[in-house]
């Protein structure tokens, strides 16, 4: 039999940067003792960290952001609390076996009316892989070539509830179409677990926090496609959007499966997930931010810290860190996001990116109001330095320009800009940083204009249409930041 609590399903990294594979008892109570879990893909350990918290969350039941901030100083997890709490899990049988008959751990059991026609290879479980409208991936098995072992099948039933699409397999996840999540990373796998729970006061809108209600605590027939109405937070931590059941040979291996509809949440618009940061919408509702192909994360980090200020919802980790977590190392916030893009039901790509904020900057209105106009501002002079040099050259030619241009604002906004934002002491060295920011702004334009337009010829007719092109440009980048207050 293979224990999710005792066999080696989980990567973990050490303090001192060594790996091992240990089972989900020791990855709790030794939490302090690692540095991260590591996963087959980003969104596979992102995953497989869901899943950590939500035992935790059953386990600990925080009811106050108090009762977190008491966790996080305590260090480490009480190992007779999971004990505990692990024996009255299986007080009435077996419940953290992964190849179990009759209730195999985050799976439904092999059901032959419900399950006959639903065996697939291993790989529609992996989102990387070749598997249905799965194309952005580097493996060019073919479909019934992919082999999992355990940890991998784990990790892959996990990833497949947390980011499916809605298709021709069942309803998507909980969230709808795969938003964009951020969670903090501690030092410690201890710090990051406890730092991306939430208490039952920290949910919105009166979401039930669902003591309990996790698949391992109660039995529950997951009939395809079933619609449920209404959700608790521990339910969402571990929905299951697909009703699957792992074959195991007896090499231990996962060759086929059975994969079919799941759960179809269908309701409950008061449920915002925690780790998801949401914006407002033209007709004032919440709509979750969603990762775009080409786009980075920092690109957003105006929308996820200026969520409180603007009326919307920042994820519940970054809005109360500065509550939580006494002791910020260096007074820095590292935040992850991690996202899949998707189209209707096909994959198209994967953004992970780490940003590191300054406590300071999450704690100030005001700062974090000008570094969210900031990052517009790039924004703005993107969209119309490319719309512009497109009607003169190409939309190849404008892509260029664009993304070099990002990519020295990227340096700008997160390196000088900011150091000089979270120093600032009154108005006038704040109007001084604003002038610094649109110069540097100025700066990069031109350089991204000359650098990539100077390389598209030197003809009399080239050199025509990039004196036509800067001139626009530049004309509408120093009017707007003179209309800003930035020159």
């Amino acid at each position: 039999m293979i224990s999710v609590l005792d066999d080696g399903l989980f990567n973990v990294v050490s303090i001192d940067g060594s790996r091992r594979k240990v089972g989900l008892r020791e990855v709790l109570v030794n939490a302090h003792k690692y540095s991260d879990l590591c996963g087959r893909t980003p969104t596979g350990r992102l995953a497989l960290l869901r899943l950590c918290v939500a035992f935790l969350e059953d386990i600990y039941r925080p009811k106050t952001i108090e009762d977190r901030m008491d966790l996080l100083e305590s260090c480490r997890f009480s190992k007779d609390r999971i004990e505990a709490y692990c024996a009255d899990c299986e007080a009435g049988g077996p419940v953290f076996y992964l190849d179990d008959q009759k209730r195999p751990f985050m799976q439904m059991p092999y059901d032959a009316v419900l399950d006959e026609r639903a065996e697939k290879p291993a790989a529609a479980i992996f989102m990387d892989v070749p598997s249905g409208n799965a194309h952005a991936h580097t493996d060019h098995r073919r479909m019934e070539e992919v082999i999992a072992d355990a940890s991998e099948a784990l990790e892959g039933i996990l990833e497949t509830y947390l980011f499916c699409t809605a298709g021709t397999q069942g309803p998507s996840s909980v969230n709808n179409t795969p938003p964009m999540y951020c969670v903090l990373r501690g030092r410690t796998l201890f710090e990051t677990l406890v730092l991306n729970m939430v208490a039952a006061d920290e949910l919105a809108n009166n979401i039930p926090f669902g003591e309990g209600c996790v698949p391992w605590r109660r039995e529950m027939v997951i009939q395809p496609k079933e619609s449920v109405p209404v959700i608790s937070f521990l339910e969402a931590l571990t929905w299951q959007p697909r009703r699957i059941t792992l074959t195991f040979d007896e090499d231990h291996l996962v060759h086929r499966v059975y994969l079919q509809a799941g759960r179809n949440f269908v309701g409950d618009e008061r449920w915002r997930d925690p780790w998801v940061p949401y914006q407002k919408r033209k007709d004032g509702s919440d709509g979750s931010i969603k990762p775009r192909l080409g786009r980075q994360l920092w690109r957003d980090a105006g929308n996820i810290l200026l969520a409180k200020k603007n009326g919307s919802i920042e994820p519940v980790p970054i809005a109360n860190a500065e509550y939580v977590w006494r002791d910020i190392p260096n007074g820095i916030l590292p935040i992850e996001g991690i996202g899949l893009i998707t189209d209707q039901a096909s994959v198209l790509g994967l953004t992970h990116e780490v940003l590191r904020i300054p406590e300071v900057l999450v704690q100030d209105d005001l700062r974090v109001g000008w570094f969210g106009k900031w990052i517009e501002m790039a924004e703005e002079m993107y969209s119309v330095s490319t719309k512009i040099i497109a009607t003169e050259y190409s939309q190849t030619v404008a892509r260029f320009v664009g993304e070099h241009f990002l990519g020295q604002m990227r340096n700008e906004i997160f390196g000088a800009s900011l150091e000089r934002l979270i120093s600032v002491t009154d108005a006038e060295e704040m109007t001084e940083a604003q002038r610094a920011f649109g110069d540097a702004l100025l700066r990069a334009l031109r350089d991204s204009l000359r650098d990539k337009l100077e390389n598209s010829g030197s003809s009399v007719t080239n050199m025509k249409r990039q004196n036509a092109a800067e001139g626009k440009t530049m004309g509408y980048c120093i009017r707007r930041l003179k209309e800003e207050g930035m020159r």
